[in-house]
C-alpha cells in the first residue's frame, strides 16, 4: 500500500513554463497518521541538501524517524547527516512505503531533526526554486543555498519566524509595465507611486546605486531594509529575517534579492533597467533579473515596472505606442575632431580644447576611457610581435606604477621584452592607452592647484577643496559628484564603437545619455574621435531613430529582443577535446531539434574570447528561442545538455565571457 504525503503541489506545464496551482490536502493528516499506524508503514522524506552539488543532485531521500512524523512538513529546515558530517536540507515532500524498504540495495539514514516546526520557505518559494535550477542548468541545492540566510547552527535555532500566507486560489501573473523619467524628481514620484501596502522589491543593478535610491525614499526610512552581497554576516542574518517575516515592506538590492522568500510579495521595480549589470555573468546560476521578475509575478501575482532614464532597446520593442510611454529627449555632445591634430604629429590624449578645460578647471572635470593599465600592448614595430599571455593569448596590460605586465582574464604577469624574441629587432614599444596614460599626462598640463585621480573601484574619493581631475573607465562615473562636475570627456570612443558586439552601440548610448541625465545641464560633454562623420553621433540627437534602427536590424539578424538567445559553454584543458565536444553536441542537438520540429535555431559552434580561458579552451554554442516559448522549450532544451556544459540564458555578449 502507498500513500501520498500529505501537503503536495500540483504542477503543470503552462503559458510561462513549469507552475504549481495550490497547496492541497488529499488526506486528513489525522487520517493519514492512523492509517500508517495500521498499516505499519515507513515514512520517507525527499530533502533538499543545502549544498553546491552537481547539476542533476537536487533530492537525498532520509527516512522520518517515528518521533518527528506528525510534525514534520514541506518547507521546514532539517538537519540532516551527509556521508560523515551534518547538514541543513529543506523538506521538498513525504511518502509513505513498506518498513525496512532499501532503495539501490542500499538502507537509507535517518533524518536528524527539523530545525524549525514553521517552514522557513512556502511551496511557491520552492516551486520558484525548482523553475530557475531547470533554466540555468543548477542544481536546487544550490539555489536554495542562495535563497536562505547565513546557516549558522547555534544562531538558526533561536530565530523566530511568521507563518507564512498560502495562496487560496492560483494567482494571476500580470503584464510587465514601463515607464522613464527625465530628472530626479521624476524618479521619486515614479518610486513613491508604485509602493503598495505589501512587500515592494526594488532592484538594482550595482550597490553603488542603492544610496541614490534611498535618498530618493526617506519619508520611507523605517519600512527599508537593503540587500546585497557585500553585507556582513550579520547584517544579511537580519536582513534576510526581516524579509521574511514581513517586518519590512521595502527591500532594495542587486540582482541576488530575487531570490529571497518574500512575506507578501505585491511589486516588483526593476530601477536603471537598461544596465547590463542586472544579468548575473560571472558564475551560476547566469540569471537575469528581467526574467527572474517575470517567474516571480507569475508565481506571486506581483506587478512588474521597469524603469530608466533611457529604455532598453528591448524596452522600446516590447512596448505599445511607445512614442507615447516613452519621453526621450536626444543629447548634443559636442564632436572633437582628433583627425588635424593627428595629422600633424600630435598624438597626445588631450585635444587642444580638453587641454584648456582641464588648465581651467574650478572643480571636477571627469576623463572616461574603458581601459585600465597604461598601455593596451607591447609590440615589435618591425615584425609586428605582440607579448600575449600564455594562458588566454590575449595582449600582456603594461601597468606603469608597477612596472609589470598583467593579465587581467587569467592574473598572470609577464616578462618585459627590451628585444624581439621574433625577430631580435630592439625596436618593441608600448602601444595603446589606458587610464593610467591618461593620469600621467593630465599631471602634465594640470596646475600644481589641481588634484589628479584615478579611480577604480577600490578608490574611496574623500571630500577636499580645490579642483580635481578624476580619470577612469565608465564605472568611475558611478563615483563622480555630478553637482560637482564642469565637464566629461570620453577619451576614445572609436576603439569602443569598433568593438564586434551587437549591443555596444546601445551600451554607449545609455552611457552618455546617462551623463547628460547626471550631469548638470550646464555640464559640457565632449566626445574625442577620429571619425566624426559615424552614423551613431547623428543618432544621439535623434532618439527615435536610433531605437527603430537598431530594432528592424536585430529583426533582421534574429537578435533579442527579436528572439530569445541561450549560450551554451563547453570548456576543456585541450583544443581538440573541446572542439569536438561542441561538435558533437551541435550535432545531437541539432538532430534532436530536427525530429522535434521546435522552432528553435543553433549555431555552428565558435570560439570565445579569449579563447583560453582559466586553464581551459571555450566554445559556444548559440540557440535562438522564440519570445513567447523560450520558458517551456529552454527547460525542454537543457534536458538534453550535458551536465559538464554551462548553460547562459540572455547572455551579455556573445563572443566575451
Amino acid at each position: 500500500m502507498r500513500l501520498p504525503y500529505t501537503p503536495y503541489i500540483a504542477w503543470y506545464y503552462g503559458k510561462h513554463g513549469l507552475y504549481v496551482s495550490e497547496i492541497q490536502l488529499r488526506i486528513p493528516i489525522r487520517s493519514w497518521l492512523s492509517c500508517w499506524q495500521f498499516c505499519d508503514l515507513t515514512m520517507y522524506a525527499k530533502i533538499i541538501p543545502l549544498r553546491r552539488l552537481p547539476r542533476g543532485i537536487d533530492v537525498l531521500d532520509y527516512v522520518i524517524p517515528q518521533e518527528l512524523e506528525a510534525t514534520i512538513t514541506p518547507g521546514q529546515l532539517v538537519s540532516i547527516p551527509i556521508r560523515t558530517s551534518q547538514h541543513f536540507g529543506i523538506v521538498l515532500s513525504m511518502d509513505a512505503e513498506q518498513r525496512n524498504k532499501e532503495i539501490a540495495d542500499k538502507p537509507l539514514k535517518e533524518l536528524i531533526a527539523i530545525v524549525h516546526t514553521t517552514p522557513i520557505v512556502s511551496p511557491r518559494h520552492i516551486h520558484v526554486w525548482r523553475i530557475l535550477a531547470a533554466w540555468y542548468g543548477t542544481s536546487l541545492g544550490t539555489i536554495a543555498k542562495m535563497s536562505l540566510l547565513p546557516l549558522q547552527k547555534r544562531k538558526i535555532q533561536s530565530i523566530r519566524l511568521e507563518e507564512l500566507r498560502h495562496p487560496t486560489s492560483k494567482p494571476e501573473a500580470t503584464e510587465c509595465l514601463y515607464s522613464n523619467y527625465a530628472n530626479e524628481a521624476e524618479h521619486q514620484k515614479l518610486l513613491q507611486q508604485n509602493i503598495g501596502d505589501g512587500q515592494t522589491l526594488i532592484l538594482v543593478p550595482t550597490v553603488n546605486l542603492i544610496d541614490q535610491v534611498l535618498a530618493l525614499l526617506p519619508e520611507h526610512d523605517d519600512d527599508i531594509v537593503i540587500w546585497h552581497s557585500r553585507l556582513s554576516v550579520k547584517e544579511q542574518f537580519e536582513h534576510w529575517l526581516q524579509i521574511r517575516n514581513g517586518e519590512k515592506r521595502i527591500i532594495i538590492g542587486t540582482r541576488g534579492a530575487t531570490l529571497l522568500p518574500f512575506f507578501n510579495l505585491q511589486n516588483i521595480i526593476i530601477d536603471f533597467e537598461h544596465h547590463k549589470e542586472h544579468k548575473h555573468w560571472d558564475q551560476n546560476p547566469r540569471l537575469h533579473v528581467k526574467d527572474v521578475a517575470e517567474l516571480l509575478s507569475a508565481i506571486f501575482g506581483a506587478r512588474t515596472l521597469c524603469l530608466s532614464s533611457t529604455p532598453s532597446v528591448e524596452s522600446f520593442v516590447r512596448t505599445d505606442n511607445a512614442r507615447e510611454v516613452w519621453n526621450i529627449a536626444g543629447c548634443h555632445p559636442t564632436i572633437v575632431d582628433m583627425r588635424s591634430q593627428r595629422g600633424a604629429g600630435d598624438y597626445s590624449p588631450f585635444s587642444p580644447q580638453v587641454s584648456d578645460i582641464i588648465k581651467n578647471a574650478q572643480t571636477d572635470v571627469l576623463l572616461l576611457l574603458n581601459r585600465r593599465g597604461f598601455a593596451r600592448s607591447l609590440t615589435c614595430i618591425d615584425c609586428g610581435y605582440v607579448n600575449t599571455c600564455d594562458g588566454c593569448h590575449l595582449p600582456y596590460i603594461y601597468h606603469e606604477k608597477e612596472n609589470q605586465l598583467h593579465c587581467h582574464y587569467c592574473n598572470r604577469y609577464g616578462k618585459i621584452l627590451l628585444v624581439c624574441p621574433t625577430c631580435g629587432s630592439g625596436m618593441v614599444k608600448l602601444r595603446g592607452m589606458g587610464t593610467e596614460l591618461i593620469e600621467k599626462e593630465a599631471k602634465k598640463i594640470a596646475p600644481d592647484s589641481h588634484t589628479v585621480v584615478l579611480v577604480d573601484a577600490e578608490t574611496e574619493l574623500m571630500a577636499q577643496t580645490g579642483p580635481r581631475i578624476l580619470v577612469g573607465t565608465h564605472a568611475a562615473a558611478l563615483r563622480a559628484t555630478w553637482s560637482d562636475t564642469e565637464a566629461v570627456i570620453l577619451i576614445d570612443i572609436d576603439t569602443e564603437l569598433a568593438l564586434p558586439d551587437y549591443q555596444i552601440e546601445e551600451q554607449l548610448y545609455h552611457t552618455i545619455l546617462n551623463i547628460t541625465y547626471c550631469a548638470n545641464e550646464s555640464t559640457p560633454l565632449l566626445l574625442q574621435t577620429l571619425n566624426p562623420e559615424h552614423v551613431f553621433f547623428h543618432y544621439l540627437a535623434d532618439p527615435w531613430h536610433f531605437y527603430e534602427k537598431t530594432k528592424s536590424e536585430r529583426k533582421a539578424l534574429s537578435y533579442p529582443p527579436s528572439t530569445y538567445m541561450v549560450r551554451y559553454l563547453i570548456a576543456s584543458p585541450f583544443k581538440s577535446s573541446a572542439e569536438h565536444e561542441a561538435s558533437r553536441l551541435y550535432t545531437k542537438l541539432h538532430g534532436i531539434l530536427t525530429n522535434g520540429k521546435k522552432n528553435i535555431t543553433l549555431s555552428h559552434p565558435i570560439e570565445m574570447h579569449p579563447r583560453f580561458y582559466r586553464g581551459k579552451h571555450w566554445y559556444a554554442i548559440l540557440v535562438r528561442l522564440e519570445p513567447e516559448t523560450w520558458k517551456n522549450d529552454l527547460i525542454w532544451l537543457n534536458t538534453y545538455i550535458p551536465k559538464e556544459c554551462r548553460i547562459d540564458p540572455r547572455p551579455n555578449s556573445i563572443l566575451s565571457f
